[in-house]
């Protein structure tokens, strides 16, 4: 589709999920016509280099049945995150991709269930949708987290490319410009949707509160501020009334007061995920004039401490004036690790 043909985005991000863990499978030689993207091989001996070591253990790349849906949550900060990636593998290069498991056992609150989880991956089986999209519209198997840290800095860099946190902050977000503040700047209409029945990711930014809760307020009445409750989506999508131009929709969050997250944010399974891209899916092809223009993309904010076997690019970057990261070689880097981009259009 020519960029001039569309006039409306709609932007999906999810929580914590590598490519290898969720769509590494599309290349196997053992999936049903396989994809040329750079995922995982059959090979042994591909994989068996790539195994992590953790106290005497050995911890080989491996699929996950379907019905492994709770996993503890990896630690994904940027202290863990170096760990990840500057251990070596049991044979691959030194410095590079082998230390998923280590760091899952040593930052863990409490010690993991099942460590080696971290170096699962699922198949068609278990996320559906990501292998219809893939098969049917276009995927990125080099898109990769802003920064080599965890979920709020990571979000804020995709909102408003910087990011004045390394780690979460304790309360609220420092104040920033973010991507609704230029929306609105250079006058391109746009909302945000919000799955479930609590809050937006940027109230707890706190000079969106006010405008957040008055707005999800009206849209339980039937109104159309910017926030809005996703459960509105269908009706206005197709209703004849304009769209905006610009449509974010925000999961469930695990992390937050929740009754039914969707985020894919462990311990939370990766099902209701694949069940609300579905939903949006489908809202989506339902009004088929709307869709002809329309773009949808999906992401995650980061890989969530989950095995991927692309060493990141050495792009320098600073989050809150802190450099991140130490990469292969003599120079300081900050690394992005992988997470999942699909794209339909």
């Amino acid at each position: 589709m020519p960029l001039a043909d569309i006039e409306t985005i709609v932007i999906v991000i999810l929580e914590n999920r590598s490519f290898d863990h969720m769509c590494g499978y599309l290349s196997l030689p053992s999936t049903p016509s396989p994809l040329p993207v750079e995922g995982l091989k059959d090979d042994p001996a591909w994989r068996d280099p790539l195994a992590n070591a953790q106290a005497g253990g050995t911890y080989p790349i491996h699929r996950l049945d379907p019905s492994v849906q709770t996993i503890d949550d990896p630690t994904h900060d940027h202290n863990s995150i170096r760990v990840q990636i500057e251990t070596a593998p049991i044979g691959g290069a030194p410095n590079e991709m082998g230390g998923f498991v280590q760091s899952y056992v040593q930052f863990a609150p409490k010690p993991p269930t099942d460590r080696s989880l971290v170096m699962g991956y699922y198949d068609a089986a278990a996320v559906p949708m990501f292998d219809y999209f893939a098969r049917n519209f276009a995927i990125c198997d080099h898109w990769f987290a802003a920064l080599p840290t965890g979920t709020q800095a990571n979000r804020l860099m995709a909102m408003s490319g910087e990011s004045s946190l390394v780690d979460n902050a304790r309360v609220f977000l420092p104040d920033q410009q973010l991507i609704y503040d230029w929306l609105t700047k250079n006058n391109v209409s746009w909302c945000a949707y919000q799955s479930g029945g609590f809050m937006p990711f940027f109230s707890l930014m706190s000079r969106w509160l006010p405008e957040i809760t008055t707005s999800l307020s009206l849209s339980a009445l039937g109104g159309r501020g910017r926030f809005r409750r996703y459960n509105q989506f269908a009706k206005e999508w197709n209703n004849p009334a304009a769209m905006p131009s610009v449509i974010f929709i925000e999961p469930e969050y695990t992390d937050g007061p929740h009754s039914n997250p969707d985020d894919d944010h462990p311990p939370t399974g990766v099902v209701k995920g694949q069940a609300l891209l579905a939903d949006i899916y489908a809202v989506l092809t339902a009004n088929p004039a709307r869709w002809a223009n329309t773009m949808l993309i999906v992401t995650y904010d980061e890989h969530g401490g989950f095995f991927d076997h692309v060493p990141p690019l050495p792009i320098p970057a600073i989050a809150g004036g802190f450099p991140l990261g130490r990469g292969i070689g003599p120079v300081d880097h900050a690394w992005q690790l992988r997470d999942l981009d699909e794209v339909s259009e």
